[in-house]
């Protein structure tokens, strides 16, 4: 009969057969076999100086317990396992994040402005999208180094977006977005702050620094604290929105 390496160790129901760890030390590993039933007959115990532990033991152990087990109780026990897999994947709550309203407005003689949270098919937000239309004869510019995500109306860090330089963020030299009159500005923007690092595996190709993605878009009170300029001239809006999760099945 061919020998195989001692196991580590082996589940046998509620006991463990305990066997020398192959990479163990010599000496000290000596362990009894604690089983289910009181009949060990092909199980023993294993020292340094005793009879390597065989295939064949292992299979007429198993082979026993197969044998005992009643074909009904089987295919119950096979059904039972299946219809709580079942239930456990159609049943389970799924969390989503829903907003009130869903788009906020704020209007003034200089422009008018939309704010709504999307969720960029997650169950939650992850951004928001931004639009202002000028209405004035003059060019606007969106300061966006004075513009704060507001967080149950405190201020709460800068808005970032895509292709903004980090180290404008960090000088606070983040440069405004012009709009001709007439004309409507629209972005997705992030709260700085909730932005979460992807897993290295994730990382962009031919760079060293992982990738950043926006974050969950915390329950509670979310809004801009947006400040446009004009000739000088700093036009304030504030828009909010309440953030709540909702259980759906």
């Amino acid at each position: 009969m061919e020998e195989i390496e001692p196991l580590t160790c082996m589940k046998l129901g509620r006991g463990r057969v305990f066997t020398r760890q192959s990479a163990g030390r010599e000496g000290d590993w000596a362990k009894v076999l604690p089983l289910l039933s009181q009949k060990t007959e092909g199980c023993r115990v294993l020292t340094l100086n005793h009879s390597k532990f065989r295939r064949q033991h292992l299979i007429q152990f198993f082979k026993r317990k197969e044998e005992a087990m009643n074909p009904r109780t089987k295919s119950l026990l096979i059904m039972i396992v299946g219809f709580a897999l079942m239930m456990g994947a159609t049943c389970a709550p799924t969390m989503v994040s829903i907003s009130d309203p869903k788009i906020q407005t704020a209007a003034n003689p200089y422009y008018q402005a939309q704010f709504e949270p999307l969720t960029r098919d997650h169950n939650f937000f992850a951004v928001f999208h931004l639009t202002v239309t000028n209405k004035s004869n003059k060019d606007l510019q969106i300061d966006w180094n004075k513009t704060r995500y507001l967080y149950n109306g405190k201020p709460y860090g800068v808005f970032v977006f895509k292709g903004i330089e980090p180290k404008d963020i960090k000088n606070w030299t983040i440069p405004p977005d012009v709009i001709r009159p007439g004309a409507t500005f629209s972005k997705e923007i992030a709260p700085h702050k909730l932005l979460a690092r992807a897993p290295i595996r994730e990382r962009k190709v031919g760079t060293d620094e992982p990738a950043i993605h926006p974050g969950p878009i915390p329950a509670g009170k979310s809004g801009i604290l947006l400040v446009v300029r004009q000739a000088g001239k700093e036009i304030v809006e504030k828009m909010t929105v309440n953030i709540r999760e909702k259980e759906i099945r």
